[in-house]
């Protein structure tokens, strides 16, 4: 059979510490305590009540009785609060202490601290679970920074490529309105020659040679003025068949 220190040992923590005051008792009445007791400095507990018939049964004089159970003194009275001095009030204590006795509360804080441990491990769970997507989030939105910075290049290129092609497209269409313009002089001119080529056929025919005394070889008569003019004729055909080519 295992010895009182042995059972003591083997208790659970909190059977050890939290006793069962239902089955305590004082031990001058041997009432049992129902929730208040009173404790001596000697550290025995006993009902109020009983307390004080041992005080009655000291005389006054004495100034203190002794503990029922081990004899320890204890003293009877206290001085009144006014009649000891303010630096001294914090240091005196009272010899009779009260002792709240209430296991039912004692069990629902224990349910409570147990219901709070078991808070806080879902608390920790969910904590590791919020820390652990923040890091996804902050992962994604690096990623997001870098393909943002790459579209943000992307679009200034592309921009800078439509100034550029705005240029050219304007460089263009100059070119554009300068060709048709010396195409419509061409178209224009071209239209001329066609228009005195039948002059030009005319003239053509008449086959002379030119001198200084006016006169053909077929031994017509041909004046200067009309000689000048079919050699203006000429080069003024030659030029517009250089320009047209």
């Amino acid at each position: 059979m295992a010895s009182l220190q042995e059972q003591v040992t083997t208790l659970e923590p909190e059977e050890a510490v939290a006793p069962n005051w239902s089955q305590m008792g004082c031990s001058i009445c041997l009432e049992p305590f129902v929730d208040v007791g009173h404790s001596l400095p000697c550290g025995h507990m006993y009902h109020l009540h009983c307390i004080e018939r041992v005080q009655e049964s000291v005389p006054y004089y004495r100034g203190s009785a002794n503990c029922p159970t081990c004899r320890e003194p204890f003293p009877i009275g206290m001085p009144e609060e006014e009649d000891i001095p303010a630096l001294l009030r914090p240091w005196i204590t009272q010899p009779i202490r009260k002792i709240f006795l209430r296991p039912s509360a004692d069990e629902d804080l224990c349910d409570k601290l147990d219901k709070l441990s078991k808070n806080v491990v879902e608390l920790e769970r969910h904590r590791e679970a919020l820390v652990k997507h923040c890091q996804e989030i902050h992962k994604t939105l690096s990623q997001k920074d870098a393909e943002n910075l790459s579209l943000k290049e992307a679009a200034a290129r592309h921009r800078r490529e439509q100034r550029e092609n705005l240029v050219v497209r304007a460089k263009m269409s100059q070119d554009n309105s300068e060709l048709i313009r010396r195409q419509s002089s061409v178209s224009r001119k071209h239209k001329d020659h066609h228009d005195k080529k039948p002059r030009i056929t005319s003239l053509k025919k008449v086959v002379f040679t030119y001198n200084p005394m006016g006169m053909a070889s077929d031994s017509t008569l041909v004046s200067p003025s009309a000689a000048a003019g079919c050699k203006e004729s000429q080069s003024v055909d030659e030029s517009e068949d250089y320009e047209m080519e």
